[in-house]
């Protein structure tokens, strides 16, 4: 502050005709440190436009789905939600949206992992929210279940209660509600 306001005065007080030590008699000596003066409002009218990158981006290689257990994938992308929702489009899927992070999505991970053996005509997969951006909207808690026929969203729920998945996966699960209803009646 105390820089630029002995500078201000020092131009003051030198006017445009007096002799200085830096381009002496030159018309414009003043205006030359007019930059160092300049307020907000001497600032240009329009913004600059951002550079974009010059090269084109490499082209995406397809990775295979990540099966990180014998009845559960690992999602990363949404590339990899769409692919694993195109290869079960033919069943009923869910997918557990959860961080690595999030205790609650560590609580309830043994249990779905019991599910998984127990309801095998579901398609089951763990999407990471840290990586994902459309595949996760709607998604406002961890862990949220989603379940999907075809590439349809039909169910969503949230939490680590382990009936209430339980009874999400055994609603879903055409073969075992169908097996139990044959015996029940």
């Amino acid at each position: 502050l105390s820089l630029s306001l002995s500078l201000s005065l020092s131009l003051r007080a030198h006017s445009p005709g007096e002799e200085t030590g830096m381009n002496a008699g030159s018309p414009g000596a003043a205006s030359s440190w007019a930059w160092l003066t300049a307020t907000r409002t001497d600032m240009p009218d329009r913004r600059f436009k951002k550079a974009g990158w010059s090269r084109r981006s490499p082209p995406k290689k397809a990775l295979p789905l990540q099966q990180i257990l014998p009845n559960i994938y690992g999602l990363r992308r949404d590339e990899d939600v769409e692919e694993f929702l195109f290869k079960n489009r033919n069943r009923v899927s869910m997918i557990n949206f959860g961080s690595s992070w999030c205790t609650h999505c560590h609580e309830i991970f043994p249990h779905m992992i019991k599910l998984t053996e127990r309801f095998t005509s579901i398609a089951y997969a763990v999407g990471q929210l840290d990586f994902l951006s459309q595949a996760s909207e709607g998604v406002e808690y961890s862990p949220t279940f989603a379940i999907y026929r075809g590439d349809k969203k039909v169910d969503q729920f949230w939490g680590t209660d382990k009936r209430k998945l339980h009874d999400h996966v055994w609603l879903w699960n055409e073969k075992e509600r169908s097996e139990t209803m044959i015996v029940n009646h």
